[in-house]
């Protein structure tokens, strides 16, 4: 009777849930601005800009082209931390892909440019007869009829071949020269230049083609550079040498890319530490200067109504946890240009974010403007200006450095934050089974307090931006995040005294952990910033949706959630109705709101999150597994994944997520991105594995379940054989766990959090169980402790 009822509610709540997903995550997203393609694009880099230069005093040309255009944060992440920041961020900017290269190589040089024993042409051809780039054509040919060589290219394809998905180097020159049209640079940041690493040449890295070469501009230090006495490294930028180049290298007729380097940002930054302050601000205003100066004249004097202009920093301080992490962008005309009142912000498919997007995005961009196709070897997106998304730009630019600030405070220190959580989680599972082990009733309480402490820290987390949206400091984190453990610690330690209800505690802070994350996706993430167990939107692998740890916690906690509840229901009328349809319930709500694309966008979430649900609900409605069972829940498995997929390709390209993104890239022949996907998911579980504190938390589980199974009281079968919806969501949990560890790409992290909420309630319960044990008397085995209790009640 209870297997008809349970085929019916799961066909009627198929039906239901699917109909639900397509309302809700095919929902378009908001529209985009679109306009005809340009025929030409000025890049301007602008390293280590922040958004406090762009004033009415320092920079009033930029500060006028953002007010007028489209404005955004952008990170500025690269695969290589060995090399100079502009140079490692130019060549990921050409490539749209993180690139690597080696420090020391070669850099950009005019082709007549003196280099060795002879020119930068002759050495081009010395370099590239030993080392062709594998991605594009016979570069020898190239030589002859171009104005700039990339002679690090060898080096660089070699040191990126060795990345797990390998960039296609100067991917954004090579389709701008494809659809007919000419690549230009213009620019020199060069320093000391007695060695190759102080010849630095970022205008021509984002430029080049495949083959490593630029055809028009110039990037050399004569005549661009002139010396003078009071500039770092003695030589600053020549404006007016630079506008006439600028003039020169302009592709006219048909159109194409130009990349500007002022150059003395560059320098006025490298030369901070040997300056006084006083000189290093000097330093800093005049670059600004030449910078805003440039950007006037792209705007006035080179740009026509059909240019767009991208002022984009290809460089951040570093470290990384040194301000400022976050670096402005500005995108100027055509659809980026200012319609109405308010002031526009960028957005991406890449983040799904007002006022953020990736330096992945920026070459897709430029092409988009150009109206060529990126390639998909780019792993980013086109930006575009959200419908709606506008404010004025003071209000625009405060909210943008708050963004800064706040992932800076959570960045800075995310890491001990874990680190302190995990350390005590391992201590309470230590004193917990010690306590269980050793019967020590009296110190039971303090054990179960220990273990809720352990279990209130992840929803605490997801907390922080209440009540103030963005705090500024590493401090203001650390704060917050113990104000908001304790108060939930507090009221579920107060839940500790309705003892009629052992489970109430665990309802508590379980509901909160599935609440708040499932809520704070449907809702589109307000408080998922925290991201002390989510994305970090300095990190850069991802901005929308919930992370691997957040969905871990998530669907931990509702699988629990509905096994304690069934067991607090015990023996009353409710406790039917949550075995049948408990965990199909909150299973679809929590699988929506995790994996649907409008939503959490982990489609993982299809594959684990299932298993864990399915087999939770076979266990709790006492449904026996058989081969049958299995065979429909691989096929609910495959209805979910496709599920994900479809709703995701029917959003369009414009609200696409990575999981689209890559469904669509196959469809168009790309079936080499699927294999590079399970290598790449392969390699990052396993070294994260070996190099993530979580694997410590798993062990420690791991370690905590067989103490428990094998003590010779037979604790954990105790605890099972009393709480049979717990161990119902414990096995479903388990398996959920184990799937997760071989298809996701985050190693031990998401089974440790899973098995971590898991043990933590075991125990929880366990000590729940204690009954002292009189002086000299033998210790009880379980069935003696089962028949007291159910004498004296529980």
């Amino acid at each position: 009777m209870l297997n008809r009822a349970v085929r019916s509610v799961g066909a009627h709540l198929g039906v239901v849930v699917c109909a639900f997903a397509l309302v809700l995550g095919a929902a378009p997203a908001a529209s985009a601005v679109e306009a005809r393609p340009g025929s030409r694009v000025i890049v301007v880099l602008a390293p280590y800009l922040t958004w406090n230069d762009v004033t009415a005093g320092t920079t009033p040309n930029l500060l006028e082209l953002a007010s007028s255009g489209a404005m955004g944060n952008m990170n500025a992440q690269t695969a290589d931390q060995d090399v100079p920041a502009s140079v490692r961020g130019a060549l990921t900017l050409g490539a749209g892909r993180w690139v690597g290269s080696p420090y020391g190589a070669p850099s950009a040089y005019d082709v007549d440019e003196p280099y060795e024993s002879g020119t930068a042409a002759d050495a081009y051809v010395r370099y590239f007869g030993y080392a062709v780039p594998p991605q594009g054509p016979n570069p020898l040919a190239k030589v002859h009829g171009t104005s700039i060589v990339y002679l690090g290219l060898p080096s660089a394809a070699i040191d990126s071949s060795t990345l797990l998905a390998r960039p296609e180097l100067g991917a954004l020159g090579e389709a701008v020269t494809r659809a007919g049209r000419l690549t230009a640079a213009v620019g020199c940041s060069d320093e000391d230049t007695s060695s190759p690493s102080g010849a630095l040449r970022s205008a021509a890295l984002v430029a080049m083609e495949a083959s490593g070469t630029v055809s028009w501009g110039t990037v050399a230090a004569d005549p661009l550079l002139t010396a003078d006495p009071t500039a770092p490294f003695g030589k600053r930028t020549d404006y007016d040498k630079l506008e006439e180049a600028i003039h020169e290298a302009w592709p006219r007729g048909r159109g194409g890319l130009l990349v500007i380097d002022t150059g003395d940002l560059v320098r006025a930054r490298d030369a901070a530490s040997q300056r006084s302050p006083a000189a290093e601000a000097r330093d800093r205003r005049a670059a600004l200067a030449g910078l805003d100066r440039v950007v006037g004249l792209v705007r006035e004097g080179v740009g026509g109504s059909a240019d767009r202009i991208v002022v984009v920093s290809n460089a951040v301080e570093q470290p990384y946890w040194n301000q400022p992490l976050l670096a402005p962008i500005v995108v100027y005309g055509g659809g980026f240009t200012q319609r109405g009142d308010g002031q526009a912000m960028l957005t991406s498919p890449s983040t799904h974010r007002d006022g953020l997007v990736t330096n992945l995005d920026v070459a897709p961009t430029v092409l988009g403007e150009l109206g060529i196709d990126a390639p998909a070897s780019m792993l980013g997106s086109r930006m575009r200006v959200r419908a709606g998304a506008s404010t004025d730009f003071t209000a625009a630019k405060r909210r943008l450095t708050a963004v800064n600030d706040f992932a800076l405070a959570v960045d800075s220190v995310r890491d001990r934050i874990v680190t302190w959580w995990l350390v005590g989680t391992l201590v309470a599972f230590a004193f917990g089974a010690f306590v269980v082990w050793r019967r020590r009733a009296s110190t039971a309480v303090l054990s179960r307090a220990a273990i809720l402490l352990a279990l209130a820290v992840p929803p605490a987390t997801w907390l922080i931006v209440m009540p103030t949206r963005y705090v500024t400091s590493s401090a203001d984190v650390i704060v917050t995040t113990i104000a908001w453990t304790v108060a939930l610690w507090a009221l579920a330690l107060l839940l500790l005294r309705v003892r009629t209800v052992v489970q109430l505690p665990l309802l508590l802070l379980l509901g909160l952990t599935s609440g708040l994350v499932v809520v704070d996706n449907l809702a589109h993430r307000p408080w998922a910033e925290s991201g002390m167990f989510s994305y970090s939107v300095l990190a850069g692998w991802r901005y929308y949706g919930v992370g691997n740890e957040g969905s871990a916690l998530a669907v931990a906690a509702s699988v629990l959630l509905v096994g304690l509840a069934t067991d607090a229901a015990a023996g009353t009328k409710a406790e039917r109705w949550l075995r049948l349809l408990g965990m199909p319930l909150v299973g679809a709500l929590t699988l929506l709101a995790l994996a649907a694309p409008g939503f959490g966008a982990n489609a993982g979430v299809a594959i684990w999150g299932v298993v864990a649900f399915g087999l939770g609900w076979l266990f709790l409605a006492q449904v026996r597994l058989s081969w049958k069972a299995v065979g429909w829940g691989l096929a609910a498995v495959i209805a979910g994944v496709v599920l994900v997929g479809v709703l995701d390709l029917a959003r369009g390209v414009a609200a696409e997520t990575h999981f689209g993104k890559l469904l669509r890239a196959i469809g168009e022949g790309e079936w080499g991105l699927f294999g590079e996907l399970i290598a790449r998911k392969a390699v990052n579980a396993w070294n994260y594995s070996t190099q993530t504190t979580y694997t410590w938390l798993a062990a420690s589980a791991v370690a905590t379940l067989a103490f428990l199974r094998l003590d010779r009281r037979d604790d954990l079968d105790d605890v099972l054989a009393r709480n049979t919806g717990f161990a119902a969501a414990f096995a479903g949990l388990l398996a959920g766990a184990a799937v997760a560890l071989v298809s996701e790409d985050s190693g031990t992290a998401m089974p440790a959090l899973m098995l971590a909420e898991g043990v933590g309630c075991a125990i929880f319960l366990a000590l729940a169980g204690l009954r002292p044990l009189a002086r000299g008397a033998e210790t009880p085995t379980p069935s003696a402790t089962m028949d007291a209790d159910e004498q004296g009640g529980s």
